[in-house]
């Protein structure tokens, strides 16, 4: 079977496939709950390797250590079915398993060897990523425009859902460097 990239997937199950096709969706485009999408796929069959993969890995990307633990047990799910995924789905649960142990560069070049397909990751991709990282550091969305430019307004009230509780911060008591890219040596 085949996602709607042309990129074989080992679930056999469309519906399955369907319902990781919208939390990836919601995920890329900061609609929705992606986590809550891909755990309905996952309730209703657990055996879904790419499910638990893109769960864990959306989780890290949240950036808070509260949700580690959870990230923790979403790739061990994944690398007990590993036996089941193709060598696609193997090299994504071995680089979610970097960046779950906190292994970022190692996890980011296991990704990019992945990547068979290089237009997976664009600037859109990468844009939203970073703006997300921003606000959910309480970064004020007015002032998020002054680093990345326009932003549409239906693309501020879903990145509003991330923001913190409270007033938001100033720019200058945000870190604008996202953490996989500080140089760690």
């Amino acid at each position: 079977m085949n996602d709607v990239r042309g990129t074989p997937v080992s679930c056999s199950d469309p519906a399955q496939l369907d319902g990781y096709e919208r939390a990836l969706r919601s995920y890329q485009n900061y609609v929705g709950d992606p986590i809550a999408t891909i755990d309905a796929v996952l309730s209703e069959r657990d055996d879904f390797v790419l499910g638990h993969v893109f769960r864990s890995a959306v989780l890290m990307t949240a950036g808070e250590r509260r949700v580690v633990s959870d990230a923790e047990r979403s790739i061990r799910s994944a690398e007990t079915l590993v036996g089941s995924a193709n060598d696609r789905e193997k090299g994504l649960t071995r680089a979610t398993r970097l960046l779950v142990d906190g292994e970022w560069h190692a996890a980011c070049a296991a990704y990019d060897a992945g990547l068979s397909n290089p237009k997976e990751v664009n600037s859109d991709l990468l844009r939203h990523t970073y703006v997300a990282y921003l606000v959910r550091q309480g970064a004020r969305l007015a002032d998020i425009g002054d680093i990345i430019g326009h932003i549409a307004p239906a693309a501020f009230r879903e990145y509003g859902r991330l923001s913190p509780p409270g007033p938001g911060l100033p720019l200058e008591r945000i870190d604008p460097v996202f953490p996989a890219l500080r140089h760690s040596g």
